[in-house]
């Protein structure tokens, strides 16, 4: 499926930040390489520079990457967080577990973790535009409970896999695997939505 991809024409700079995981230079690749943006890179101990780091070189939005263990494992102060909440954000399977829980909503420990499995997400393909999407997923935790001020939420057996309010997004899958059907097209149906 086409769409217009908003994101090329704007020649924007986005930050990621890269919690030591290797699908994080996969996210770069569809982000640089696919969509045309300049990706400014710093590493999950460095998150207290996130602020000056973004204003210094007007990035039009942050993504907080996936990365290995649990969000308690990762501290963010309330002073990051406040700003954090002032900006566009994606965030992709931690960094979702990361957002989630700043709403209120903090992970569970899956019986069944899903690790490596393409699953076929037609609700949250119609709430992107994307049809027949299906999502890769790599995660033992997730988000469980409800979001009521949401602007939108897709679940997965109650755990939150998709949720969007205001400006923040953030996915529980991983929409540069090559188990997500039309990664660039997920990719920038998520960013039109913040940026």
């Amino acid at each position: 499926m086409e769409r217009a991809l908003f994101l090329i024409k704007m020649n924007q700079t986005c930050l990621l930040v890269d919690f030591s995981d290797s699908f994080f230079f996969n996210i770069k690749e569809v982000l640089t390489q696919q969509l045309g943006l300049k990706a400014i890179c710093i590493k999950g101990e460095d998150k207290e520079s996130i602020a000056e780091v973004y204003k210094r070189n007007q990035c039009a939005f942050l993504m907080l990457g996936p990365g290995p263990g649990h969000i308690d494992d990762y501290n963010f102060s309330e002073e990051l967080w406040h700003f954090i909440e002032s900006i566009p954000t994606l965030g992709v399977c931690l960094g979702h577990q990361f957002l989630c829980a700043r709403l209120g909503v903090r992970p569970i420990n899956l019986e069944r973790p899903l690790h490596g499995k393409s699953l076929e997400l037609d609700e949250l393909g119609q709430l992107l535009g994307v049809e027949k999407l299906r999502g890769q997923f790599y995660n033992s935790w997730a988000p469980n409970g409800s979001m009521p001020h949401a602007d939108s939420v897709s679940k997965y057996q109650g755990n939150i896999i998709y949720f969007h309010q205001k400006n923040w997004i953030g996915v529980q899958f991983h929409p540069e695997s090559v188990g997500t059907t039309f990664p660039k097209e997920v990719l920038n149906a998520l960013l039109e939505k913040i940026v």
